[in-house]
């Protein structure tokens, strides 16, 4: 519990604890599932939406982390590296990849529009100096999304090259 210093009031105080408290909650959670998905991704029984909302809570707590001066980087640092290891032990079973590379495409910033998920997953990995323990999951779930096996690779592929056809359509349609 934090302490309420003079200049602060005590409901501040007890904001404060509330949000560390859900912020270590959170970590928790996510260490437990990660632990249960590393012996068996399929034991955690996600859905397919629950799994893109990881990964969108992955990126969009990275990003805003980045963007605020008010946010406490040693507070989330934490969380994030344990939601970027729930990620890679699901990364391992097959279906949940595929489910990560297309949330993973479908959330990467625009600026990267021609980047695969991948290389942009990679590119983040390496861009991390916060945290090695981040930089290490992250580059672990690129890893295990990278190194699915030869049928998810397949899927992985007629899906962007359908995406790319229909993005090459639209444009010549256009123009």
């Amino acid at each position: 519990m934090l302490l309420a210093t003079s200049t602060d009031s005590p409901t501040s105080a007890n904001d404060n604890a509330d949000q560390r408290d859900g912020t270590i909650a959170g970590q928790l959670a996510c260490d437990i599932l990660s632990n249960l998905a590393s012996h068996a991704p399929r034991a955690s029984h996600a859905t397919k939406d629950r799994v893109s909302s990881l990964l969108t809570l992955l990126i969009c707590t990275h990003d805003a982390k980045q963007s605020s001066s008010t946010l406490d980087g040693r507070n989330l640092c934490p969380q994030l590296v344990a939601m970027a290891d729930l990620a890679a032990n699901l990364a391992r079973d097959t279906e949940y990849s595929i489910v990560l590379i297309c949330s993973l495409e479908q959330l990467k910033p625009r600026t990267r529009a021609n980047t695969s998920s991948l290389a942009f997953l990679t590119q983040w990995a390496d861009n991390v100096n916060e945290d090695p323990g981040l930089r290490a999951s992250l580059r672990s779930l690129n890893h295990n999304l990278a190194w699915t096996d030869v049928s998810t690779k397949v899927c992985v592929q007629k899906l962007a090259a359908s995406t790319f056809l229909e993005r090459f359509l639209h444009v010549h349609a256009n123009q």
